[in-house]
């Protein structure tokens, strides 16, 4: 009978470390697949902030591309007619500088780094004033001001972009 009782025991003792082996194992299954799903979501907001910012780049180049063709205008009109935002800029550039704005401030809403997209932000708000300028020297200042802190945002934005590679 002593034997029959170790048997028993043996049996026991086997059953349970198979149970807390399969129990460990899958815990730590469940650990790694936690993990796996985590570095998965920050590799995806990196990816998409990658892209948004290369996007970005394209959009904001674009939309001060198109305020700086509506200065040219303003400052043709000044010199032809005299007199400083009297008159439109033409449909296309009109209707360029408000497509492309509003892009470039729906990307920049997408940016992650609070403090670029404030940088981002006081660009589009300095480049608006360029065109509701009440001056011709007012405009140029803003002019100016948009080209200092375009090219700083500029460089913000690819320190940004480098560090997500």
């Amino acid at each position: 009978m002593d034997g029959a009782i170790w048997g028993l025991i043996g049996t026991a003792v086997g059953a349970l470390a198979s149970i807390g082996t399969t129990w460990i194992a899958g815990r730590h299954s469940a650990n790694l697949q936690k993990q796996v799903a985590s570095l998965d979501r920050v590799e995806r907001a990196r990816s998409f902030q990658r892209q948004n910012l290369l996007d970005l780049q394209e959009a904001l180049n674009d939309a001060l591309r198109m305020v700086t063709r509506g200065h040219l205008e303003d400052v043709a009109s000044f010199k032809e007619k005299g007199h400083w935002g009297q008159f439109f800029l033409s449909e296309d550039v009109n209707e360029g500088v408000r497509a492309t704005g509003r892009k470039a401030s729906i990307l920049i809403e997408r940016v992650a780094d609070d403090a670029l997209r404030s940088d981002l932000r006081r660009v589009t708000a300095i480049s608006s004033q360029v065109l509701l300028a009440k001056t011709h020297e007012e405009a140029e200042a803003n002019f100016a001001a948009m080209v200092n802190s375009s090219t700083e945002a500029t460089e913000h934005m690819g320190r940004v972009l480098r560090s997500l590679y």
